[in-house]
């Protein structure tokens, strides 16, 4: 559940700064709000609002605020991305399809090849180089365990690709740097 005065108040900045009014200003409060109700926000501010939070500092913050928070921005809208095309084909689960994925890798596009379902560690590897760069920013961190933790535990393309692995612990762990990859590598 959102709280309506850190919704309002984060709303009203993220307005401002889109509007370009006043920026230096703004943003020294968003960043002094952000930093003061940290917990709260994580808490009570749902995804779309955490992602809206992430873009601002993508505009606005330091080099590697901008960098941290456009990668989770950039991961949050790739799963939204994936969820959309998913919902409009509004496709029933191909079971010759995930039995071919969870014995070999399929061809995509430009030498491109689909994830293994059983053996895959892209996404550990993946949540490993994420997890690395976000602890210089702890906020961003917790954003993008959130977006990991909504997406896994719903019915998103994520939870998905979870629920059909053999290895659900390498989708996206939040203990990513303590699991071994698939050449042993931590």
């Amino acid at each position: 559940m959102i709280d309506k005065e850190i919704y309002s108040h984060i709303q009203y900045l993220i307005v401002q700064l889109r509007n370009a009014r006043d920026v230096k200003t703004n943003f020294q409060a968003f960043q002094t709000f952000i930093a003061q109700y940290q917990h709260d926000i994580l808490e009570t501010t749902d995804l779309r609002w955490l992602v809206s939070i992430c873009d601002t500092y993508a505009d606005h913050g330091t080099p590697v605020e901008r960098r941290n928070a456009l990668l989770v921005s950039l991961f949050a809208n790739l799963i939204r991305l994936s969820d959309t095309i998913i919902k409009t084909l509004e496709q029933t689960p191909n079971e010759t399809m995930i039995a071919m994925m969870k014995s070999c890798q399929l061809p995509l596009f430009d030498g491109l090849l689909t994830l293994h379902l059983d053996k895959q560690d892209t996404c550990l590897n993946l949540a490993k180089r994420l997890t690395r760069l976000l602890s210089e920013t702890p906020f961003f961190l917790a954003v993008y365990q959130k977006v990991i933790q909504a997406s896994l535990d719903n019915d998103s393309l994520l939870g998905k690709f979870a629920r059909l692995s053999a290895r659900p612990e390498f989708v996206f762990p939040e203990n990513a740097l303590e699991i071994a990859d698939n050449y042993g590598i931590i």
